[in-house]
């Protein structure tokens, strides 16, 4: 660790690591050799935590010291910064493990100007609360002995060289220490600092639904603040310390507040994800978006009464499609995203009061680093200095948390992005305490297995238990199923080389393809269950026009490219029933949104017609009726994961009918056999579970309103929640989903600041 400073300051003591004593005010602490090494052992790595054998090879070096004696001067220390019992101001014992200074510490560049020149004499002559520790004179005498005073001469001596070559030491670069703060079952995640940094509010569903708790940093004891049978997660505390905000799916879904402790939950918005206090406390930000807005992720702030909820940010940057958003420490929102016109990533920050935009300029080697390292960087929150960023990001599929250096003044990104965490699991919601020292993010571990159930399509039910087809590679991706629920096709990475493999029943996968020089858009099998089609583009990657789709044929295992358009984007999403022509996700122009259209799958050269299209909404996942006379398929606004809505409409394209309300992620809609029936995957009650709408198939109107099939809310295996992974077949007999078994538990990182 870099050092420009000899001395630190702490509550009401400075160190002088100078002369090796600590002040009190003006007055000199008589602490002995060992008691002040001890100190300065703990403060030089203030808010990590020490091992025990850690500090006693510190300060006593390789003289054999049993345990109680390190417990007798922490005592010791503890008494002369005047901690009573059960307070922990300055020293946190973590037990069985070691201990930690708690208290927030500065570093002096030179002494106060009433220290500089202190009398030693004095000071050390003036009454003490740890006089114990001081070679007393003999009560018989009226004065101090010399020897006495040659040995408080000697223990000051001594503790200066030991200060000296503690100071002494060679720069280093910090050793950031890991925490675990959560044990036992379930996920725990989203954790969100108190003020004075003792507690964390999290969301775990360790009893098996989802609520919010709170947990003692130190001694771990922790608490349900919500107890309610809804969903409730993304917790964030308020600036005072008295109340945390929470996104509930209680009484159709919004955004609460709650006494910190427990008590009777307030709503304060009917909508929104994400919400975060502003730093004054009188305003809390959050996300929204549905297909009606266009752009990505709208963001709001509405006031901690719950009334006048608005946009923020939407005319400052005009089409910036927002991923993220978050209160900068001085009251402004800063928001990452892209540009709608060129599809480059901005940071940009916003004045509420004056409307103002600052960009943040981005070197060429963080640029650099999001196509050569395919770093992509998500939520993100800021240090209470404005000195970094810390982000939620993955590189080369591994997400884990990076931090970005910031100039306060100008805001421009310092060097490239670093990153901070290694580890195989998920990382995800960092919270950075208001010391800027710790970092506390939710580290999840599982895997995405692709279930197959039996069904009824006609009754909407599940009628037994399921069976896994695949392995919970995470590496697995874009699984087809065909009409009889037994033979599937996917797709698999492996370092540079993607893969394609078949697999009927319980039969070994077949390797289909692999290469290194291109990708494959998720397979799609034929009618008659002997071809696969998908859009193959060149790796790596030019313009829009340089793929193609092709289709593979599994006798021969030949791949066949057709001609499309010189330009534009044409991904198969289904076939039409007699094997001749492909329904397609399609982008002709690079400023288009994606829409529908058709293609023939033999001709030459192909031709493209277009069936729909918008100025706003990108149309995805198409599919034909078995009928073939009406496409169903979801629409998005680009960039926004929290907002799906289901429409269909004539198979030879026309006006779209709403078959969702538009009010939650509504995703992979699949056609019953017998068309009377659309089923989709919907989070509109908390997790995603597998619903179902019936539909006249002769005038293409809903029936009634949409009904839950699945109740996969309660257990640990829910639907992947990863949208890469989610999918959904339904055959005459079989349901086909991906499901994930999540774990996890909320970690901490000290001396993220370093």
């Amino acid at each position: 660790m870099k050092r420009t400073s000899r001395h630190y300051a702490f509550g009401s003591y400075v160190i002088d690591g100078l002369r090796g004593v600590l002040w009190e005010g003006a007055t000199a602490v008589p602490l002995t050799p060992r008691v002040f090494d001890l100190l300065v052992a703990l403060v030089e790595q203030h808010g990590e935590v020490l091992e025990k054998d850690e500090i006693i090879r510190k300060v006593w070096g390789d003289a054999i010291v049993e345990e109680n004696n390190l417990a007798r001067h922490i005592s010791t220390l503890r008494k002369a910064l005047h901690e009573r019992p059960g307070q922990r101001d300055f020293i946190a014992t973590i037990p069985g493990v070691g201990y930690r200074f708690v208290a927030e510490v500065l570093e002096l560049e030179k002494l106060p100007p009433d220290l500089t020149h202190a009398p030693l004499k004095k000071a050390v002559e003036s009454p003490a609360s740890v006089a114990a520790t001081v070679v007393p004179a003999p009560v018989s005498s009226p004065r101090r002995s010399p020897w006495a005073a040659a040995a408080v001469v000697v223990m000051l001596a001594a503790a200066g060289m030991t200060a000296s070559r503690w100071w002494s030491s060679p720069e280093r670069p910090a050793q950031r220490a890991l925490t675990e703060l959560t044990y036992g079952p379930g996920l725990q995640r989203e954790p969100a600092w108190s003020p004075d940094g003792r507690f964390l509010a999290f969301a775990s569903d360790r009893n098996g639904n989802s609520d919010i708790w709170v947990q003692n940093v130190e001694d771990g004891s922790a608490n349900a603040v919500t107890t309610s049978p809804d969903q409730e997660s993304q917790p964030d505390w308020s600036p005072d310390g008295q109340w945390l905000v929470f996104r509930s799916e209680r009484e159709g879904g919004g955004l609460y507040v709650i006494p910190a402790l427990g008590g009777e939950p307030r709503r304060v918005a009917a909508f929104g994800s994400r919400p975060r206090w502003s730093p004054k406390g009188d305003q809390i930000l959050f996300s929204y978006a549905s297909p009606t807005t266009g752009g990505g992720l709208k963001m709001f702030v509405v006031d901690r009464a719950g009334s006048n909820p608005h946009v923020i940010g939407s005319e400052a940057l005009g089409d910036f499609n927002t991923l993220s958003a978050a209160w900068h420490p001085d009251g402004r929102v800063s928001f990452w995203g892209q540009r709608e016109r060129n599809g480059g990533w901005e940071f940009a920050t916003v004045s509420l009061t004056t409307g103002r935009a600052d960009q943040s300029a981005i070197g060429d080697d963080t640029r650099a680093m999001f196509s050569r390292d395919r770093l992509e960087l998500s939520a993100f929150t800021w240090a209470q200095s404005a000195r970094f960023l810390y982000f939620e990001g993955q590189s080369k599929a591994v997400r884990s948390l990076w931090r970005v250096a910031v100039d306060p003044a100008t805001l421009a990104w310092q060097g490239e992005p670093e990153r901070l965490t290694t580890g195989p699991g998920t990382d995800g919601g960092a919270a950075v305490s208001r010391d800027g020292n710790r970092l506390a993010f939710g580290v999840a571990s599982g895997r995405s297995v692709v279930w197959s159930f039996p069904f009824d399509p006609v009754a909407a039910r599940v009628t037994g238990s399921g069976i896994a087809l695949t392995s919970g590679d995470p590496q697995e991706r874009g699984v087809d199923v065909w009409m009889d629920g037994q033979r599937l096709v996917y797709l698999a990475s492996r370092n540079d080389r993607q893969e394609m493999w078949e697999r009927s029943n319980d039969a070994q996968p077949q390797l289909l393809l692999a290469t290194t020089d291109s990708t494959r858009s998720p397979p799609r099998w034929s009618p008659d269950g002997t071809r696969i089609a998908y859009h193959r583009r060149p790796k790596p990657p030019g313009s829009l026009s340089d793929g193609t789709v092709a289709v593979f044929t599994l006798g021969d295992k030949h791949e066949e490219l057709l001609v499309t358009p010189r330009t534009g984007e044409v991904v198969p999403s289904d076939w039409s029933s007699d094997g001749r022509r492909l329904l397609t996700r399609c982008r002709l122009r690079a400023q288009d949104r994606s829409g529908t259209c058709i293609m023939p799958v033999s001709g030459s050269p192909a031709e493209i017609r277009l069936l729909s299209s918008s100025e706003r909404l990108d149309m995805m996942q198409q599919r034909f009726s078995p009928n073939q006379r009406w496409i169903s398929f979801i629409a998005v606004a680009p960039g926004d994961h929290s907002v799906a809505t289901i429409y269909v409409m004539p198979a030879t394209g026309g006006e779209w009918t709403p078959i969702t309300d538009g009010a939650s992620y509504d995703d992979k809609p699949r056609w019953s056999p017998d068309g009377r029936t659309l089923y989709f995957i919907s989070n509109r009650e908390g997790r995603s579970n597998v619903w179902a709408q019936r539909f006249d198939a002769g005038v293409g109107r809903p029936i009634d309103p949409p009904f839950r099939v699945t109740s996969f809310d309660q257990g640990r295996q829910t639907i992947t929640p990863y949208i890469e992974q989610l999918t959904m077949s339904v055959t005459k007999s079989r349901l086909v989903l991906p499901m994930y078994e999540a774990t996890g538990q909320i970690w901490i990182l000290d001396r993220v600041d370093r």
